[in-house]
């Protein structure tokens, strides 16, 4: 439970800054998409679960570093 805490206070930290919030979010989103789009032999339902939560991670990070917050 320890290490979902300190994950969520990373991820949270990294969305504080929008710079890094972009470089984190890009360096999610585009393997994750790299392995949505392609067809590889090595895939099962355990990479594309990581896919689908690292690149939902990556895409919301993006778009805070992009757009801001909501709340000022």
């Amino acid at each position: 439970m320890a290490g979902i805490k300190r994950t969520r206070g990373t991820v949270l930290r990294v969305a504080a800054r929008p710079s890094a919030a972009v470089v984190v979010g890009l360096a999610l989103f585009v393997p994750a998409l790299a392995a949505a789009l392609g067809d590889y032999r090595w895939e099962s339902w355990v990479t594309d679960g990581l896919s689908l939560i690292l690149g939902g991670t990556g895409a919301a990070l993006l778009l805070v570093g992009l757009g801001g917050t909501l709340s000022s």
